[in-house]
């Protein structure tokens, strides 16, 4: 594998991996939307909404971490084969 294909395999990851937090936060924005324009009848308690805002906060961080862990992990697998590609050329280029 090329180091070209290593860059453009670790890029469609990433970018797979922030278009899947952004639909995350998306959906989580959509849905307090939709709860802040509802009418109803018996307005929730301060404990009710604020778990609720915790609830959506941790579903917010917990995206952003298993973005951050995916990110750090394709970043460290590529810098180990690019290292290993580059190693490699130059015994080739150098003749060993």
């Amino acid at each position: 594998m090329s180091l070209s294909d290593l860059e453009a395999e670790a890029r469609k990851i990433i970018e797979e991996a922030e278009k899947k937090a952004k639909e995350i936060l998306e959906e989580a924005m959509r849905e307090a939307r939709e709860w802040k324009t509802m009418k109803i009848d018996k307005p929730l308690s301060d404990d009710e909404v604020s778990n609720i805002v915790s609830e959506f906060e941790d579903k917010i961080q917990k995206a952003i971490k298993e973005y951050e862990q995916k990110k750090k992990l394709i970043e460290e697998n590529y810098s180990k084969k690019r290292d290993k590609i580059i190693e490699e050329t130059a015994k080739v280029v150098a003749g060993v």
